[in-house]
């Protein structure tokens, strides 16, 4: 055994401990949330290849109910149906892969090495790619960091699996072998601190994140904090500015940090604003309340037991419309572009071509006067180009996006069952670009009439 295997394994282990004791509450914190969702192991393990071909266990947390077993694709996509609600936590936050701390103690795996493959893709390293097995398998690596997110990287239109034979894992096995023949424990300490980092940062999709809700997440920071220090200046004014600096500047580190937290678990953030509705409104309501009440309670017990309990009712005086203003003006805001625009922007597209949707339009474009029917989007990738009842099949699901900043429409009707995937892939779309979303599917007088 060289220097530089040595090195590795007095890392591993060493971090690997610690790692353990550090991780060890959020761990337990994580078993309890999989056993109130549901019965069974929250633990998942699977046979992996590791070096040489070896066969071993892999721990994870479980994503998919215990009954799932390994039904369906071998490799996890956007939005996959199989996941819980507390798996796709743990997806987007990596967290899943905390037991895997174990299998590096037992020697199985390493911090740093090529991902260790599902036995159905055994098959895969051959050739050029056999050499992969060489190398300890681990956590962290080049691909890690450059597959975060690898789960929104399968097209729609595609096997999944195929997709990763084809084209994820022979790019992820090159990576592999161009690093891991020259590694060392220096670089293996840069990636462990780069995946640790990607694990972090990736959990927020900071892009959708910016473009939605930025503005309004800035704007609720700055009405708590304003909420906050009127206040406490109603309430310790009288006693003169240095009582009531002192008071607003031991509370102004918790009441908007706590509070944007707990507001979030309150579904406020979970659609743009300028779709704020009246459940919204009471979300916002209780949230604010509960909110309010548990960063008190906190900073009460954690840094000042004297501060004054008649700042809670103020507080909530104050913030509750602070927070609601803001979002029934966007709201108002966007109802009155729709109606300036709506001489413009009356278009319909109809997701769907074969079964019902050709007949649809056909009876669209025959009974409405106020609806411009623009065409189709179809994932059958030979539909595109042609046309059915004299309307054109635009593109696919993936191209939406593009599709918005071409044709001028505002809704889209759905004609066929989506799954899952498509169906939130579509929402988002639809969500960012500010369009209607209807599903004929679901209404049963559109649905006899489409497939009758």
């Amino acid at each position: 055994m060289d220097l530089n295997a040595i090195c590795k394994r007095a890392l591993d282990i060493t971090m690997a401990c610690i790692g353990m004791v550090v991780a060890s509450p959020v761990m337990l914190f994580i078993v309890l949330l999989l056993r109130l969702e549901g019965p069974g192991s929250p633990l998942f393990a699977q046979k992996r290849l590791g070096k040489h071909g070896k066969e071993f266990f892999v721990y994870k947390f479980r994503k998919f109910p215990p009954d799932w077993g390994t039904k369906g694709a071998g490799v996890t996509v956007d939005g996959d149906t199989r996941m819980t609600v507390v798996g796709r936590l743990l997806e987007r936050s990596k967290l899943d892969e905390l037991p895997q701390l174990v299998n590096i103690i037992k020697g199985e795996m390493s911090f740093v090495g090529p991902r260790p493959e599902s036995l159905r893709f055994a098959d895969c390293f051959e050739g050029e790619f056999a050499a992969v097995l060489n190398y300890t398998p681990g956590i962290f690596g080049p691909n890690q960091s450059k597959y975060r997110n690898e789960s929104k990287m399968y097209p729609a239109d595609k096997d999944p699996e195929l997709f990763y034979r084809e084209v994820l894992f022979p790019d992820k096995a090159r990576n592999d072998l161009e690093y891991f023949r020259g590694s060392n424990c220096l670089k293996d300490l840069y990636w462990i601190f780069q995946g640790v980092i990607a694990s972090f940062i990736g959990t927020i999709d900071w892009k959708r994140f910016y473009n939605l809700h930025a503005k309004i997440f800035a704007l609720d920071v700055i009405a708590i904090t304003t909420a906050w220090v009127s206040a406490n200046l109603i309430r310790f004014l009288p006693r003169g500015s240095e009582v009531v600096l002192a008071s607003i500047m031991d509370g102004l580190w918790a009441f908007p940090f706590v509070m944007i937290i707990v507001l979030g678990f309150f579904k406020l953030y979970r659609h743009p604003v300028r779709f704020f509705s009246f459940e919204d409104a009471t979300n916002l309501v209780s949230g604010s309340t509960i909110a309010l009440a548990v960063t008190f309670l906190g900073y009460a017990l954690i840094d000042n037991r004297a501060v004054s309990i008649s700042l809670l009712p103020l507080m909530w005086l104050l913030v509750v419309p602070c927070l609601m203003l803001p979002r029934v003006f966007w709201r108002i805001k966007f109802e009155r572009e729709l109606d300036d625009n709506s001489g413009d922007r009356a278009g319909l597209v109809i997701f769907g071509v074969e079964g019902g949707g050709g007949r649809l339009a056909r009876w669209v474009s025959a009974v409405s006067s106020s609806t411009n029917m623009i065409g189709f989007i179809d994932d059958n990738p030979d539909l595109i180009g042609r046309k059915v009842n004299n309307f054109p099949v635009l593109g696919m699901l993936r191209d939406l996006d593009t599709l918005c900043d071409v044709y001028a429409f505002d809704e889209i009707w759905v004609s066929t069952i989506l799954d899952e995937s498509k169906k939130r892939q579509l929402e988002n779309i639809c969500d960012e670009r500010g369009l209607s979303v209807y599903y004929l599917t679901d209404i049963e007088p559109f649905r006899h009439a489409l497939y009758s």
